[in-house]
């Protein structure tokens, strides 16, 4: 809610509109024990991080490597090699598997590398978010100067727009005058009759 010292809210009283006068109708009432200021932030205290931004620059810690997967076997040649063994029932590829060892090179699958121009690797870069500012309200301060200074009573530049018109209403008014639309057979032909104005129109 604005103060009453606000020059924005005095616009508003001294405008006579009563659609935007603000009355004494949805007040706050008046509050009956003793509040903090408004410097008094509620809300549970955040602890204090005990590893900052400092000790995490200074302290290295090495990446954990992941386990690797055993390597298995290829089941793929495997069922190749029984084939060329003739062994084609299910119980003859099962003996065959446990006889016969065919592993792969790696468990892992392999990375497929694009070198497209369209990807992008990474993400984009953004401006950090003033996260302080947001939190104590500053651009609402400062949005609110501004509205206080831009209903304050300082020197207004004139209105353009007004001089302009100002200066177009003492121009005396010039009519176009419009030519009477005859045929060409008649062009040469005097009229018979005049206008209101008393003035004939002459071909």
């Amino acid at each position: 809610m604005l103060d009453t010292n606000h020059n924005f809210y005095n616009k508003i009283q001294n405008t006579g509109n009563y659609l935007i006068v603000k009355d004494d109708v949805g007040k706050s009432k008046p509050n009956t024990r003793a509040l903090p200021s408004h410097t008094f932030s509620y809300g549970i205290k955040v602890s204090k991080d005990h590893e900052d931004a400092g000790a995490v620059i200074s302290s290295w810690a090495e990446t954990a490597q992941k386990s690797r997967k055993p390597i298995e076997q290829d089941f793929k040649k495997l069922n190749m090699m029984s084939i060329t063994e003739k062994q084609v029932t299910a119980p003859q590829q099962r003996a065959f598997r446990k006889t016969a060892q065919c592993h792969r090179l790696s468990s892992e699958e392999p990375i497929v590398f694009d070198d497209g121009i369209q990807i992008i690797y990474g993400m984009p870069l953004r401006p950090s978010t003033p996260i302080k500012a947001v939190l104590s309200n500053f651009y609402g301060h400062v949005a609110l100067e501004e509205k206080h200074y831009a209903y304050s009573n300082k020197l207004k530049t004139p209105n353009l727009r007004k001089r302009f018109v100002e200066s177009a209403s003492k121009k005396p008014m010039i009519e176009d005058q419009k030519i009477l639309f005859k045929m060409k057979k008649f062009l040469k032909v005097r009229a018979r009759t005049s206008t209101r104005r008393n003035h004939s129109f002459s071909g």
